[in-house]
Order: C-alpha cells, then structure tokens, then sequence
C-alpha cells in the first residue's frame, strides 16, 4: 500500500551482486540512491508522483521487496568537528622548567584567570556538543522506531 506524499521507497531482497545500474535499470526516472548495505537501498525520488510510478510499476517485481518510506532521511552525512581542541601552555612550561631544572616563571592572575576561563569554556563546549550528538541520536532512534511501526501497519494491512 502506497503512503501518499511519500517521496522515497525502501527497496529490499535483492541479491548483493546488485550495483546502482541494476537499480537504475529496474527504477526508470530521477532518484538517488542511499545505500544502507548491499541488500538494501532507499531511493530517493524528486516528487511523489514519480515515486508513486516507481512503486505501482515495480511492486510485483520478482527480486525485489519495495515499501514506502515515510521516515526523515538523512540527505547528508553527520558534520564531524575535527578542529584543534582548546589547549593552554600550563603543562608545556612546567615541563620545559623540570627538563632545564629551574622554578617555572609565575604567572600573573589576570592569565591564571584567562587559561581557566579558556578551558571552562572549552569543556562547555565538548559537553554541548555531546548533549547535541546523544539528542541527535535519540531522535533518529525515534524515527527509526515510528518508521518501523509504519512499515509493519502497511504490511499488516
């Protein structure tokens, strides 16, 4: 059964010999293909009337098992930051001070503030970001759960 509005097909079942040129073959029209491992694919349509075509065209085809997906798809990869961390001179002057065998220089407390006030910010920083990723996380999870629960009422169905 056909979820209208829906743009994208899950395509399933079929051998892991399959490149995008069999499917490209099988599915006439503009998609793109997000493979999610060698059995299966979704493909993503421009409109929903040419998905709705695609689905109608191809739902008795023998290799394949296709269905709806109605879920968000993820249109590109996650952004990682690979950015230099945060980091002071604290531990390079300590050490260059006990490998020469002098007392290290004292630092004034306007830049003992400032290094402590860089590195509050920067593990504010790492602690946002990892509370962003674990929501992102989470709510994938959900729409997984939710596109499941779909998939499994349209089977049933």
């Amino acid at each position: 059964m056909f979820i209208e509005g829906t743009i994208a097909l899950d395509v399933s079942g079929f051998p892991s010999t399959f490149k995008a040129p069999d499917l490209i073959s099988i599915f006439k029209g503009d998609f793109k293909i997000k493979w999610i491992n060698d059995n299966q694919a979704i493909l993503i349509f421009s409109t929903p009337s040419a998905a709705k075509l695609a689905y109608l065209s191809n739902v008795t085809h023998p290799f394949i098992k296709i269905k709806p997906c109605s879920a968000p798809l993820p249109l590109a990869p996650p952004v990682i930051d690979r950015s230099r961390p945060t980091t002071t001179d604290m531990v390079a002057r300590r050490l260059i001070a006990g490998a020469l065998g002098v007392r290290a220089p004292k630092k004034s407390q306007q830049e003992i503030d400032n290094d402590t006030l860089k590195l509050e910010n920067a593990r504010v920083r790492r602690e946002s970001v990892k509370r962003e990723r674990e929501l992102k996380q989470m709510e994938i999870h959900q729409a997984k759960e939710k596109r499941e629960k779909e998939s499994q009422k349209v089977w049933d169905s």
